[in-house]
């Protein structure tokens, strides 16, 4: 049996008119939250939005639980 290690994903969502056109994962908040700010330089503000989220995977390690 092996032991699950929790890892971390930050999710940055694109939304276009409403519609989610684009997602990217990253392990570093500080990238995720430095993409979001290049997105926003090249979208509409009335229309479009960006958004953040946190995901945390259990990823099974090789080692065994004891």
């Amino acid at each position: 049996m092996t032991k699950a290690s929790n890892k971390r994903l930050w999710i940055v969502v694109k939304v276009e008119g409403g519609i989610p056109v684009q997602a990217e994962a990253y392990q570093d908040r500080i990238i995720a939250r430095s993409r979001i700010r290049e997105m926003r330089k090249e979208m509409n503000e009335e229309r479009d939005e960006t958004g953040l989220f946190l995901s945390k995977l259990g990823i099974p390690s090789s080692e065994p639980v004891q």
